[in-house]
């Protein structure tokens, strides 16, 4: 999958088209379910990103602010594509961003999915009473402890695969801010407050970023080991003319 995906940047814009649409869409429905049921109230908006929570609050079908980052985010796949294929003739780099790209997205749409089941849960059978209130700190925090665990699903298929595609958002899934754009913490009564109650100090995010860098290099060496394993096997076993030489060669042309 991963060959397919790096050798034409086609296939990776189209899959972004297509879930970055549906968020769009799926978040419309989730806020109108909540709505419509009435049990659950958002302090501010349902929506988290501030860009986009005049038009979900307003339940525009099409928004504009969507639509031109849809056109500029493809632009800058397909830029990404070109420049680590021409330029950097690292392809794994293009994997990774892409990576980053798709599988928040995908982080996003399981957030949907846990959503639209609820609302129609409730709406077969009910099961909830009363009225409940998410207050703004309380919904980032809880959208980022979801992300803290994506992150480590990420990283183990990354390892266990040896692919910087599920490498790619593991960070941005890891350093999700429980407090984006400004919005405190419950208690917290000044900056320096603030940003010692972040689970991820600037000190921290600098080494969280080495340490990414370390990952990769090892993950990568690791796998150059596992290839030059293999290869070492082939050549022992193989004898010159033989079926064994062939399939050797076969190999060695493939890395």
């Amino acid at each position: 999958m991963e060959y397919w995906l790096a050798k034409n940047p086609i296939p990776g814009v189209i899959l972004w088209v297509i879930l970055y649409i549906s968020d769009y869409y799926l978040t419309l429905y989730s806020a109108r379910g909540f709505r419509e049921i009435g049990h659950f109230q958002f302090e501010g908006s349902f929506e988290l990103t501030p860009q986009y929570q005049k038009d979900i609050d307003a339940l525009k079908p099409v928004s504009k602010r969507h639509m031109i980052w849809l056109v500029l985010s493809s632009l800058l796949i397909i830029f990404i594509w070109w420049f680590t294929k021409h330029l950097l003739f690292f392809p794994w780099t293009y994997l990774l961003y892409l990576g980053m790209f798709l599988l928040m997205e995908v982080a996003v749409h399981l957030r949907h999915l846990r959503n639209i089941s609820l609302i129609r849960e409730i709406r077969k059978g009910g099961g909830v009473e009363g009225e409940i209130m998410y207050r703004k700190w309380f919904s980032y925090r809880i959208s980022a402890s979801e992300f803290y665990l994506y992150s480590a699903l990420f990283l183990i298929f990354a390892v266990l695969a040896y692919s910087p595609f599920f490498l790619g958002p593991f960070k941005p899934c890891w350093n999700a801010d429980p407090t984006p754009y400004g919005f405190p913490v419950k208690g917290v009564t000044s900056i320096t407050e603030e940003r010692q109650s972040l689970l991820f100090a600037p000190s921290r995010i600098k080494s969280n970023t080495v340490a990414t860098g370390l990952l990769i290099v090892i993950l990568f060496s690791a796998r150059a080991m596992v290839l030059s394993f293999g290869y070492s096997s082939y050549s022992i076993k193989s004898q010159p003319g033989s079926q064994e030489d062939q399939r050797t060669q076969a190999f060695a042309d493939s890395l």
